[in-house]
C-alpha cells in the first residue's frame, strides 16, 4: 500500500497526533526517521509503526542520530529526520543540529517533552533543568539553530503548526524543531489535512520584475563575454538545481568550475567540467589560472566560508555575477531577498530557447586521472597515497571524507563518473563523517544506487563517534572504512603544537574493530604501512568488490599532512595575524590620542 493509498483510507476519520506527524514526513519521501527512544518520547514513536514503509532506525546516540539524519539528508535531497528525549537527548544532539544550519542541511528534529500539565506547573521532573524552571527553556538554547520551532502546547494548530515547520525546513534547507508534549502524541486529531499538500513551491513572490532584470542581465553577461565560466558551489545541490545547472552548462557549452563543498556537483568526467577551485590551495595550476583569467563568472549558490574559498584567498579578476538562495548580484549591483531556484530553472528555460548562446568550451580540464608516480616503495607518504586511491575508484562510489588530513586528501583525487562526494569542510566537526555514513547508506539503499560506499577517516576522529559502526553492521551495510592512523589530531599538529600531548590519542587496535561490533565472520580488517601492502589490499578482488563490510588500517607519520591542509592553514592564521596587528595599531593610536588628551587635563592612565 503507497501513502497515497492509505491517506485515502483515514480521510474520514480522526488519528493520532503522532501518526499524521509521521504520515506528513513520509510524504515527501522520507523512509526512516533516526533517533535514540527516552521516556518522553516512547508513546510517539509507538505511532511511526502504523505508517507503513517507514522504518526507525536506533542509533547508538543522540548526536549520531543528528549526524545520520544530516548524512541522510546530503544524499537523498530530503529533510533527514531525527527523534529525541527531551533535554538529555534533546541537548545531546545539538551539535549535529550546528553543523547542519552551518552547511545548509534540512534536518527536522523531534522532541518527545514533558506533558503539558507539568510544564504548566513546572514540576521537578527528570531531565528538567532544575526547580521551578521553564520546561521549554531549551527550546530557547536551541532556537538560534533553527530556522523554525513548534512547540505543540494547543490543540486547535497541532496540524498546522506540523505542516509550516516541514515546510520552512524544505524553503530554507535548514533544521526545524518540533516539540511534541508526552499528551499531545496520543490525541486525536482530523486527518482530513492530509489532503491538502504541503506547499513546498519555492517562489519570488511580487518580485517578478527583478526577477526578470536579473535573468536578462545573465543572458546578456554571457553573451557578450569572451571567456564565461560557472562556479558552481554548496547551495546548488542543497536545492536540488544540479540536473538543472548541468543541462544549461551542456546546452550553453559553458565550463563549469566547483567548490570543495560542491565536489561531485559536476560529473569530473563531463566535458563541462573545469575542475575545482580553492583559491591558493587549487590542486591544479591550470584550474587556478582558467577560473581567475575569465572575463565572467556566474557563481551559482555562493558559499563564502574560509576553508571553502582557501582561506579567502579567491582571486577571480572578472565580474561576477551571485545567485544565491537569497539575493542576487552583479558587480556593484545587487537584488535582496531574491532565491536562485525560480531563477535558474527559468534561465533554463531561455537556454531550451537558444537565448543564450552556443559555444565551444574555451577551457578543458584534463581528462586523466591523477596517478601516484610508479613503482613507490617505503612508508606511506600524504604526498602521493591520494592519488594511489585514484586507482580504486569506480563509477558510482560515494566518498566520505572526514575532517582533516581526509578531506584535504580526498579533494586532490578524481572522481569517477556518477560519484557522490561530500565532507563537512566549513563546520568541520570531527566525528561527524561515522554516523553521517549511516545516514548516506540507508539513503542510497532508499535510492537503489549500487556503488560502494567509502568512509575515509581519521583515527583521532573515529574515537570519537565509533560506536555507530555497530549500526552499521547490524543493518547490513558494506561500507569500506579506510582509517587514516596518524596517531592523533594532525590539523591540529598544522595548527599549533605539533608536538604537545593534547594532541596525542590512546592507540587503539582497528584490526579488532569489527569483530568487537559484531561483524560478519568473513567481513576483513586489513593494515597497510607501505606503499606495497596498500598495493596488495587495494588490488585483491575480495576488496573491490566490498561484500561485507571492511576495514583498511593507512598508517602515516603523526607529522605527515596534505600539502593542501597545511597551506589552508598558514592562509588562514597569517591572515589572522594580520588582523592582530592592524588591530594592535588601532590601539596604539587609541592610547596615544588618550594619553594626549589626559596630559592636556592634568591626569594619567593610572588616575582612571
Amino acid at each position: 500500500m503507497n501513502s497515497q493509498q492509505a491517506n485515502d483510507d483515514i480521510d474520514a476519520k480522526r488519528i493520532p497526533l503522532g501518526e499524521y506527524i509521521f504520515r506528513r514526513l513520509q510524504s515527501l519521501g522520507i523512509n526512516h526517521i533516526f533517533g535514540v527512544p527516552g521516556d518522553f518520547n516512547l508513546n510517539l514513536l509507538d505511532h511511526l509503526d502504523s505508517v507503513p514503509g517507514l522504518c526507525w532506525v536506533g542509533t547508538r546516540n543522540e548526536l549520531n542520530g543528528a549526524y545520520a539524519a544530516d548524512g541522510y539528508a546530503r544524499t537523498r535531497g530530503l529533510p533527514g529526520v531525527v527523534v529525541t528525549t527531551y533535554v538529555v537527548g534533546e541537548l545531546s544532539a545539538i551539535n549535529g543540529i550546528g553543523g547542519a544550519v552551518a552547511e545548509g542541511v534540512p534536518v527536522i528534529h523531534i522532541v518527545g517533552t514533558t506533558a503539558r500539565a507539568a510544564q504548566n506547573a513546572r514540576l521537578m521532573l527528570h531531565h528538567t533543568l532544575g526547580e521551578g524552571i521553564d520546561h521549554a527553556i531549551s527550546a530557547d538554547i536551541s532556537k538560534p539553530l533553527s530556522a523554525a520551532t513548534a512547540y505543540l502546547m494547543d490543540d486547535a494548530n497541532f496540524t498546522k503548526e506540523v505542516d509550516r515547520v516541514i515546510e520552512v525546513c524544505w524553503k530554507t534547507k535548514l533544521p526545524v524543531y518540533l516539540y511534541v508534549p508526552l499528551d499531545a502524541a496520543d490525541i486525536l486529531i482530523d486527518a482530513k489535512r492530509l489532503d491538502q499538500p504541503l506547499d513546498l513551491t519555492i517562489n519570488n513572490d511580487g518580485q517578478e520584475q527583478s526577477e526578470e532584470e536579473v535573468i536578462n542581465t545573465t543572458i546578456d553577461a554571457i553573451n557578450k563575454a569572451q571567456k564565461p565560466c560557472l562556479l558552481v558551489d554548496l547551495w546548488t545541490s542543497r536545492f536540488g538545481l544540479v540536473e538543472t545547472v548541468r543541462e544549461i552548462l551542456e546546452r550553453t557549452g559553458l565550463p563549469a568550475f566547483v567548490t570543495p563543498l560542491a565536489k561531485s556537483s559536476i560529473d569530473e568526467t563531463s566535458e563541462n567540467f573545469g575542475g575545482l577551485y580553492q583559491g591558493v590551495i587549487t590542486p591544479s595550476k591550470d584550474v587556478k589560472d582558467a577560473i581567475e583569467s575569465s572575463d565572467l563568472i556566474l557563481h551559482i549558490g555562493r558559499f563564502p566560508s574560509d576553508t571553502n574559498q582557501g582561506g579567502f584567498s579567491y582571486d577571480l579578476k572578472g565580474t561576477v555575477l551571485t545567485l544565491h538562495p537569497r539575493y542576487a548580484s552583479f558587480g556593484k549591483k545587487k537584488w535582496e531577498g531574491l532565491s536562485f531556484v525560480p531563477i535558474l530553472k527559468k534561465l533554463l528555460e531561455r537556454t531550451r530557447r537558444n537565448e543564450v548562446e552556443q559555444r565551444k568550451q574555451w577551457f578543458h580540464a584534463d581528462r586523466a586521472v591523477a596517478q601516484a608516480p610508479s613503482q613507490l616503495e617505503g612508508p606511506l607518504k600524504q604526498r602521493h597515497i591520494w592519488h594511489v586511491f585514484n586507482s580504486y575508484l569506480r563509477d558510482g562510489d560515494c566518498v566520505i571524507a572526514e575532517v582533516g588530513s581526509s578531506q584535504f586528501g580526498t579533494l586532490t583525487m578524481t572522481l569517477p563518473a556518477n560519484a557522490q562526494y561530500y565532507t563537512q569542510i566549513f563546520y568541520s566537526c570531527i566525528g561527524f563523517t561515522v554516523g553521517s555514513t549511516l545516514g548516506t547508506l540507508i539513503a542510497r539503499r532508499e535510492m537503489n544506487l549500487k556503488g560502494r560506499v567509502i568512509l575515509f577517516v581519521g583515527d583521532g576522529s573515529l574515537q570519537l563517534t565509533v560506536q555507530e559502526i555497530s549500526t552499521i553492521i547490524h543493518n547490513g551495510f558494506t561500507p569500506t572504512i579506510i582509517v587514516v592512523n596518524n596517531c592523533g589530531y594532525t590539523v591540529e599538529r598544522v595548527i599549533h603544537g605539533p608536538s604537545r600531548r593534547y594532541n596525542d590519542i590512546d592507540p587503539w587496535n582497528y584490526q579488532l574493530m569489527l569483530e568487537f561490533f559484531g561483524a560478519p565472520k568473513n567481513a576483513k580488517s586489513r593494515i597497510a604501512r607501505t606503499y606495497q601492502e596498500l598495493y596488495d589490499a587495494l588490488g585483491d578482488e575480495d576488496f573491490q568488490a566490498s561484500g561485507q563490510i571492511q576495514v583498511l588500517e593507512v598508517v602515516l607519520d603523526k607529522y605527515d599532512s596534505p600539502w593542501n591542509l597545511t597551506a589552508v592553514v598558514d592562509r588562514v592564521i597569517a591572515g589572522g595575524a594580520a588582523s592582530m596587528r592592524k588591530e594592535d595599531a588601532e590601539h596604539g593610536r587609541r592610547r596615544k590620542v588618550l594619553d594626549g588628551t589626559l596630559t592636556a587635563s592634568g591626569l594619567s592612565t593610572s588616575d582612571l
